[in-house]
């Protein structure tokens, strides 16, 4: 049975955080620790289910909620994403570190000083919130990069995840493009890849692929 737990995390400033940790089976060990960096102004009861398939593969989770403003365009990533990230690596030190990231997560993940130790990164419909400021750390980040974007997703258009790979200019990425059609849907737009009975079909080639980054 998959546990999970609400808890506070604090950030770097004292901020406090709101966070979800997603655990497998007690009988199984954990042999990968993700954070999720959610889309901005999403709830994050929107990836429990994605943190519930994850954490039933072996994986520790981690689902956190931004502070509701920042004083600067990074701060959610260089200091919400830099406590989630440190948090996730004291939990499970043994285990190789992924960011699956959903919209402007995508490009909050690159703020964080340890966005270089990660072995791989996972990016539903990617997108910037601000292209005169790009993430601090993107380009120290050298694991490997695919982006899911859909071609109904207006909010994050296949053009916006190719602009997004740009900035991690070290790693190695891919963009993979997906139709209601592939997935036997009327509609994916920008919440669909989170979503019944679309997200399911995406997740598993995607985390088999996530998975393929660690080894």
């Amino acid at each position: 049975m998959i546990a999970s737990e609400p808890t506070t995390l604090r950030a770097a400033d004292g901020h406090e955080l709101p966070a979800t940790i997603f655990a497998p089976p007690a009988t199984r060990a954990v042999d990968l620790a993700v954070v999720v960096a959610p889309e901005t102004g999403v709830e994050r009861t929107e990836y429990f289910e994605l943190a519930e398939a994850m954490a039933e593969s072996g994986a520790g989770v981690i689902v956190p909620g931004y502070r509701a403003t920042a004083s600067a365009a990074g701060d959610r990533g260089r200091l919400d994403l830099a406590c989630v990230l440190d948090v996730a690596g004291e939990a499970w030190p043994e285990a190789p570190s992924c960011v699956v990231a959903h919209g402007a997560g995508g490009w909050l993940a690159g703020w964080p000083a340890g966005v270089g130790r990660l072995r791989g990164m996972l990016v539903y419909g990617g997108r910037a919130i601000c292209a005169a400021a790009p993430p601090t750390h993107a380009g120290s980040f050298a694991g490997r990069l695919r982006a899911v974007t859909a071609v109904d997703d207006e909010a994050a258009p296949p053009a916006a995840a190719r602009a997004l790979l740009a900035l991690y200019r070290a790693s190695t990425t891919e963009l993979r493009r997906v139709t209601p059609r592939d997935l036997r849907v009327g509609a994916i737009g920008h919440l669909g890849y989170l979503r019944l009975p679309a997200g399911p079909r995406l997740w598993e080639p995607d985390l088999a692929w996530l998975r393929a980054c660690v080894r």
